[in-house]
């Protein structure tokens, strides 16, 4: 252990200097919130600390944040000291508190969390890096192709999204029991410019107490990542790229899995908030006006018409970038525009 750490009972804190931070390419932070997770952090740790191109295409700026953890995790993160810009074991407010926490000592030019069980690919952050140094106009990315890691750390499914688009987060379609369900807004594949961040958080900060400056709304003890993600569209355009990013891992005891009604409540509270504030009514089930048409004496022609109607309102757009030539030493990344339908 560095002798530069300040040790006590209730508070182990890092006191090293952070690491000197380049202009001339991004700083990438990303916040860690653990808590009696040793089985799984150190490959959490590993899969931040190794990405390729760290250095060289991008700077790392990498924070933990502990809530006072009994199994180890504060042993596993004090190997790992000498190589975080920041960290803290000591009892918390909880989850999203602990993220909030976390980047108030961000300094990077673009922001992510990773919970502590789950992992990155490994040229993750050098693919965030060259699309946001590449395009300004870029305020927020995820990916199309999210993975789900078994337990053992084994690519156990590669998703795939049609798109996003903040016309389709707003319609609920990025939500268990949207219609259509076009897939999740994956939070281990998900990045964004601090600039977004502190816009939304100072938003946070003046409507409700509690969140220390943060945009996470800890109220939302299950699904703030997706209020955050609402509450970002309300803001920006959500970008796309085809290559996977990252994953969640699938393990005994999984706090969404465990908390499931839960969820659900906090993700339908989230998007009627999202759409009233926006001036958007409430969601209407459709489905069954079309079960009524199908009851009508000559029904074909009415629901043609309907089916077709819905379609054409339920046709987002969004943009996903992809290598303009991938055999090119130097290539970049490019925007394109696409369509996905109902």
């Amino acid at each position: 252990m560095n002798a530069g750490y300040a040790m006590s009972n209730a508070v182990h804190e890092s006191s090293d200097p952070a690491p000197e931070l380049s202009a001339d390419r991004p700083t990438i932070s990303i916040v860690t919130a653990s808590f009696n997770q040793a089985p799984y952090l150190r490959a959490t740790l590993d899969s931040v600390l190794n990405q390729e191109g760290k250095g060289e295409e991008f700077d790392l700026q990498y924070i933990v944040i502990d809530g006072g953890s009994t199994d180890g995790s504060k042993e596993i993160i004090e190997e790992y000291a000498g190589d975080l810009s920041y960290w803290r074991s000591a009892p918390d407010e909880g989850h999203y508190a602990a993220i909030n926490e976390g980047f108030g000592h961000a300094r990077g030019d673009v922001l992510a969390w990773l919970n502590s069980d789950d992992r990155y690919c490994p040229w993750a952050l050098r693919t965030v890096a060259a699309i946001f140094s590449q395009n300004p106009d870029v305020d927020w990315l995820t990916t199309t192709r999210p993975i789900i890691w078994s337990r053992t750390g084994l690519c156990a499914e590669l998703m795939a999204s049609p798109g996003y688009s903040v016309k389709s987060l707003l319609a609920g379609c990025h939500m268990v029991g949207g219609r259509p369900f076009l897939g999740w807004v994956q939070q281990e594949s998900t990045f964004w410019r601090r600039e977004l961040w502190e816009t939304v958080a100072a938003e946070t900060d003046a409507e409700e107490a509690g969140t220390k400056g943060g945009a996470l709304r800890p109220r939302f003890s299950v699904a703030a990542d997706y209020d955050l993600w609402l509450r970002f569209a309300q803001h920006a355009r959500l970008d796309t790229v085809e290559s996977p990013l990252g994953g969640n891992r699938r393990q005994p005891g999984q706090r969404s899995m465990r908390l499931i009604e839960r969820s659900l409540d906090e993700l339908r509270e989230a998007l009627a908030e999202a759409r009233a504030k926006v001036g958007l009514p409430p969601l209407t089930d459709r489905v069954p006006l079309l079960d009524r048409v199908k009851g009508h004496r000559r029904p074909s022609r009415i629901y043609r018409h309907l089916r077709g109607y819905f379609r054409d309102a339920q046709r987002f757009e969004g943009r996903i970038f992809k290598l303009e030539n991938p055999a090119a030493e130097q290539a970049r990344w490019v925007p394109e525009k696409t369509e996905f339908p109902y």
